[in-house]
């Protein structure tokens, strides 16, 4: 699916490193900065997420796993170490919620407030708002706390 319409080589020789447990030298192109690096990884997987294709790795660079899209990189070279494997409690914790809108681990805290109107509809209609803060005045209406995914 990928190499049908990405780079043919570039798929090979990440599923190699995968499979040989070796260390890349990828070329990475980010979205965030529109910035290119040279960066060393250790693949942990190759994940297909919603017709996308991703490297989970160990970023030498960044000390830490990260997340690179396969249609981001823009070249990997094996370049002839023992990749660094991470224990499988790592990378379920890591990489277990590592997909979708709610990617990454919880960094804050938002609380919403709703006017007292708007909480009884949103209880009635979804029927998941568990225990309400009672410590919150009638006049603010219903909180529910939700957690918020930083970057």
């Amino acid at each position: 699916y990928f190499a049908a319409l990405h780079n043919d080589d570039l798929f090979l020789t990440l599923v190699q490193a995968l499979f040989e447990q070796q260390r890349l030298l990828i070329q990475y192109h980010a979205r965030g900065d529109d910035q290119t690096s040279q960066r060393p990884v250790s693949p942990q997987d190759i994940v297909l997420y919603k017709d996308n294709w991703y490297l989970d790795a160990y970023c030498h660079q960044r000390e830490e796993p990260r997340t690179f899209a396969l249609d981001r990189i823009k070249n990997a070279t094996a370049i002839g170490e023992a990749a660094y494997l991470l224990d499988p409690a790592t990378l379920q914790q890591h990489f277990g919620s590592a997909y979708g809108i709610f990617a990454g681990t919880p960094k804050h805290t938002a609380i919403l407030n709703f006017s007292a109107k708007a909480g009884r509809w949103l209880c009635a209609a979804t029927r998941r708002l568990p225990a309400i803060d009672q410590s919150i005045s009638k006049s603010l209406g219903v909180s529910r706390r939700h957690k918020a995914i930083g970057s």
